[in-house]
């Protein structure tokens, strides 16, 4: 249907994932993976009208559509490039909108489920997204959303990965705000007005290749923002880092992506 564009001026995450567009979950499907689960999870009734939150290139969309085949979808994002790729699927009924989640242009209690995929832990305004989402949700709505979460068979090479990553962006002189330890995400959203009724890491694996597929994964998403903001020599060693640990730590030396991301689900107060 065409994006709607509200966004007055490029922020971080929109010039981000407008980078990251094209490659987007190509390699393994990682997100569309999630997005399934998620919409499985969220359990949305048919015919009820839903906001997918960053909606990207339509993970979590997608799935919510498949699994409640009527029913308006608005795909939320900051992203032209990523609902750009999004809009071209043609999925019916649904309708992306380019929007921030702080300023979201839609009546107050017209949203009866919403859906959010890996975003509200890089959002730089976290309170004032979460009040948002709870203004536009009718009373005993429903958030379901997703947060990264490491594989329980793959503890070592998750703890050697966060110190590598630790250790290069404390190279960085100005850190995006999106990209800061995230607020207490629970005590925010409860604050916000939300319940929580149900959390579940949900082990996820799937074939990579080797370690330089696994590095190249790494790159078609939001983790991207470490290498473009160091030199090309700093860019270089992170790369060489990271595949060396990958052989070392990881169970499959990199073959396979494990990931147990965390799934819950909310209620509107």
């Amino acid at each position: 249907m065409g994006i709607v564009a509200t966004v007055a001026s490029m922020g971080f995450n929109q010039e981000l994932f407008d980078r990251v567009a094209a490659v987007y979950d190509e390699s393994p499907p990682f997100f569309t993976t999630v997005g399934r689960i998620l919409a499985e999870r969220a359990a949305i009734p048919d015919g009820s009208t839903v906001l997918d939150l960053g909606a990207g290139t339509g993970a979590a969309t997608m799935a919510v559509r498949a699994s409640m085949p009527h029913g308006p979808i608005i795909a939320v994002d900051t992203s032209s490039g990523m609902l750009g790729a999004l809009d071209a699927l043609a999925l019916p009924d649904v309708r992306t909108l380019q929007a921030d989640l702080v300023d979201l242009p839609l009546p107050d209690t017209s949203i009866d489920h919403a859906v959010a995929g890996f975003v509200l832990h890089i959002l730089a305004d976290q309170h004032t997204a979460f009040r948002e989402i709870h203004r536009v949700l009718a009373p005993g709505g429903s958030l379901t959303w997703s947060l990264p979460g490491g594989h329980p068979d793959a503890v070592e090479w998750d703890r050697a990965y966060r110190a590598i990553y630790q250790r290069y962006e404390s190279r960085i002189v100005d850190i995006p705000a999106e990209m800061t330890p995230p607020v207490d995400l629970d005590g925010a959203l409860l604050a916000a007005g939300f319940t929580v009724e149900s959390v579940e890491s949900v082990p996820v694996s799937l074939p990579v290749g080797d370690a330089d597929g696994y590095w190249r994964w790494t790159q078609s998403h939001g983790a991207r923002w470490v290498t473009d903001a160091l030199p090309p020599d700093g860019a270089r060693e992170l790369r060489r880092d990271v595949i060396a640990a990958l052989q070392h730590w990881h169970p499959t030396g990199g073959a396979d992506l494990m990931l147990a991301p965390q799934i819950t689900r909310m209620l509107r107060n």
